[in-house]
């Protein structure tokens, strides 16, 4: 199952043979693979200490392959800019670190102006965004008034309903004559019925929005619109702010969270949707003349005026739809990718540090190009960086996607991209356009096509922030109408729109007339085609796979080291079991984690008290008590302590080698430096506090770096026959 091409194994097999030239190791040595998992700001921090405790015991340049996820992306970034500039010291006294330790808070790191600035900046792209869709929905609404012969409407009791109710019925007549043919002939008819039921369901929904509509505009006055639309905005962002409070599936609060969920969804659509049509009424029936609400050809000439307004429309929509990537524009991804190049690449800019700007400044050096991107070349990891490629609607069939609802999207920058499991390309940059060379191992649907296109050229900044856009209107697995609809209401859109250059057969001529309007009904409606359409929806790798190893497994290395940074208060390893699940299916490779009596055999004695099963990691040992502040220690057993950092767990390939992965979890033993120990007490949920704080302050940032700075150098430090260090060495077990 799993087919990894020829010339991409080529391509990194020649990358890692320079760079064991360039540090004079042994070129038979199996390649090691670091994976560093999403996690935001904590995982970047936490990263950041491993490879300082690695450092220390001169074993970074060990490292052959470096797979990021999100937040362990930002540190990944880092990295290699370090390798691209040959400064790699990651001592606590070097620049770089300072300058990552003040852009622990990135996000706003110069206070009060840097959040004014971040509120204008989502407030212009709200605007916007809702802009285009206002005039595009009116467009839309005002088409359907324009149609004579159903511009009237019934009213029964002060009740209006629209004279669109026929488009259903026709539907629904489809429907019965196909089922009546079916019956006399014996014999189905399935694109009668298919096509019957699509305008039964079209026209459902256009009759509802636009009797909706009417009844708002013939109850309501326009500032009692503008109310209700305010009031629902705000119902919308409690219901938002309120997940974790809706989260009970039992009893009455599992019902609240129904009624609660589904209420506000409806709440949304009458907003977004149904108030376009009200506004289109009160053009056509108040501004242009139509007051009596009786269509008569006697008042004919009154259409100019609508065809006039109606032609200005279509010609704004025309040229905001072909304004290119005015989607992304739109979004939060850009000031989001500002921040995270800012705080993170900046810290190893060399004229950054040099000329001592700010880090709350931006600088125009501080990203990097794709062609110019290559640690490898000095000596650094080859970087695989994880992003999600949404797809909630298969582009073949048609039909929805009810688990995954995305495939990873893993690019080694001026190299390679891969896309689920046997679509590959290889990455040519020239001139400072991107192209790619196709490599499918399938014979049936291609990903990439036939042929060499040009697609959309990113830097690495941007293939950084886009495998950390967390929330979006696409989040893999984790889509649904609701959010998708919320997202895009409350303007929390971090995605991202690549432009893949594939040109398909089924491109409509019409969508790409509108095609950012299409793309912004596709991200509301939580319809994502994937790789059938040119342009993919981009989201965090973690809505995929958090922990990053699904890459390196791709390649069958004999040795990885797996960081795992998430969120995980329970420690009930969901990102472990989904990669378990995922790589079974995807590559028939199977994960077992290693029990104690095994762990006896392969680990060294010397740091076999670090390492445990599932229930080891777990910090449930003990109750909490005090410290002891003349050992710098807390008392042994009295705290909610684990016994173990780590555990090995056992690959089996398809074609039955084995191979090991060195699981680390942050957790604490009771063993830790005293700051940290301390900071544990006054946060019982440290280290595994919400990755929604994205706003660390030095005591936060300080305690993550120095728990895994901890953990990391107590498993790497002793050279015995089995210890991690001679795994990380040797490439295996």
């Amino acid at each position: 199952m799993n087919e990894y091409p020829e010339e991409l194994k080529k391509q990194e097999r020649a990358a890692i043979d320079g760079r064991n030239d360039k540090l004079n190791r042994n070129k038979e040595r199996n390649p090691v693979g670091v994976a560093l998992s999403g996690g935001g700001i904590r995982s970047a921090t936490q990263s950041l200490g491993a490879f300082q405790a690695l450092q220390d015991n001169n074993l970074d340049e060990e490292v052959d392959y470096m797979s990021t996820v999100s937040g362990g992306g930002y540190f990944g970034a880092f990295w290699g800019r370090c390798w691209k500039e040959k400064d790699t010291d990651l001592s606590m006294g070097n620049r770089k670190i300072k300058y990552l330790r003040n852009s622990g808070n990135y996000i706003a790191p110069s206070g009060s102006g840097d959040c004014l600035r971040g509120i204008a900046q989502y407030m212009t792209n709200w605007v916007g965004f809702f802009l285009v869709y206002f005039l595009f929905a009116c467009m839309v609404g005002l088409f359907f008034r324009f149609i004579p012969f159903v511009s009237q409407a019934s009213e029964y009791k002060d009740f209006y309903y629209s004279s669109y109710i026929f488009v259903p019925l026709i539907g629904a007549f489809g429907i019965i004559a196909a089922s009546v043919l079916k019956i006399s002939t014996l014999k189905d008819i399935p694109k009668l019925m298919t096509c019957s039921l699509y305008v039964f369901l079209g026209g459902l929904s256009l009759f509802a929005v636009d009797t909706i509509g009417l009844n708002l505009y013939r109850k309501l006055s326009v500032e009692e619109l503008g109310g209700l639309a305010s009031v629902g905005s705000f119902v919308i962002y409690l219901f938002s702010l309120g997940k974790d409070f809706f989260s009970s599936s039992s009893g009455s609060m599992g019902l609240f969270k129904v009624i609660g969920k589904y209420a506000s969804l409806l709440v949304a659509v009458v907003i977004v949707i149904s108030a376009p049509f009200a506004l289109a009424h009160m053009y056509f029936w108040d501004v242009v003349g139509f007051g009596n609400y009786t269509f008569t050809f006697e008042n004919i000439h009154s259409l100019i005026y609508v065809f006039i307004i109606f032609s200005l429309l279509v010609g704004l929509n025309l040229f905001l739809g072909s304004r290119k990537r005015l989607i992304n524009k739109l979004s939060m991804q850009g000031i989001f990718h500002d921040r995270l190049v800012r705080g993170f690449l900046g810290a190893a800019v060399p004229d950054r540090l040099a000329k001592g700007v700010m880090y709350s400044t931006d600088f125009k050096e501080d990203d990097v190009l794709e062609d110019e991107y290559k640690p490898y070349d000095s000596g650094g990891p080859i970087h695989i960086i994880n992003m999600t490629l949404n797809e909630t609607i298969d582009g073949r069939s048609d039909l929805y996607q009810l688990n995954r609802k995305g495939c990873n999207f893993a690019v080694i920058p001026n190299m390679s991209k891969s896309v689920g499991v046997r679509h590959h390309c290889l990455t040519e940059v020239e001139e400072g356009r991107t192209y790619h060379a196709p490599i499918e191992m399938t014979k049936l649907y291609k990903a990439w096509g036939n042929e060499r296109i040009e697609s959309e050229s990113m830097t690495v900044g941007s293939y950084m922030a886009v495998s950390a856009a967390a929330m979006s209107t696409g989040m893999g697995k984790l889509t649904t109408m609701f959010t998708s609809l919320v997202s895009g209401i409350l303007g929390v859109r971090l995605g991202y729109w690549w432009d893949s250059g594939i040109k398909r057969e089924k491109s409509d001529r019409l969508e790409e007339l509108f095609k950012n309007q299409k793309l912004m009904m596709m991200e509301l409606s939580a319809r994502f085609r994937g790789t059938a359409s040119r342009d993919w929806y981009l989201s965090d790798g973690g809505h995929f796979e958090n922990l990053g190893v699904y890459e390196l497994l791709r390649r069958e290395l004999k040795f990885m080291v797996s960081f795992d940074h998430g969120c995980d208060p329970s420690y009930s390893f969901e990102s472990l079991a989904d990669l378990t699940r995922t790589v079974r299916a995807d590559f028939g490779i199977e994960l077992r984690m290693l029990n104690s009596s095994e762990l006896d055999d392969i680990v060294d004695s010397s740091v076999r008290h670090l390492f445990g099963e599932k229930s080891d990691i777990r910090r449930d040992h003990g109750s909490f008590d005090g410290i002891d502040w003349n050992n710098n220690t807390i008392k042994q057993g009295v705290g909610k302590w684990a016994k173990a950092y780590a555990s090995v767990i056992e690959v089996k390939y398809e074609d039955g080698s084995i191979g090991h992965i060195l699981y680390i979890v942050p957790t604490l033993r009771g063993s830790e430096p005293i700051d940290v120990i301390s900071y544990y007490m006054r946060n019982p949920d440290f280290p595994m506090q919400t990755t929604n704080d994205q706003f660390f302050d030095e005591e936060q940032w300080e305690s993550y770096r120095k728990l895994m700075n901890y953990i990391v150098s107590e498993l790497f430090s002793k050279n015995g026959d089995n210890t991690p260090a001679k795994w990380l060495k040797e490439g295996k077990l």
